[in-house]
């Protein structure tokens, strides 16, 4: 399954703070995923926000490197991939 290629979804909930969003697109990066898309909605209380990435086709074993960049990140709250 690591050398599935596909699109992924990923949605993370993290702290809205000046540099979040560059942390988390440059552990794609660092990662060889090109993202196609960000979406990034703050939370009633301003205290996070949601950021959706897609991705162009990228692998699995890069997707799963990029997951264990994001959790190490400060700021992250949540994370999910599709």
């Amino acid at each position: 399954i690591d050398k599935l290629k596909t699109r992924y979804c990923v949605r993370l909930t993290v702290e809205d703070k000046l540099g979040t969003l560059a942390a988390c697109t440059n552990a794609f990066a660092e990662c060889g995923i090109s993202i196609a898309h960000i979406s990034q909605t703050e939370s009633e209380d301003g205290a996070t926000c949601t950021l959706i990435y897609v991705t162009h086709e990228a692998l699995e074993e890069d997707i799963r490197t990029a997951e264990t960049a994001l959790e190490a990140l400060e700021g992250l709250r949540e994370g999910s991939s599709v």
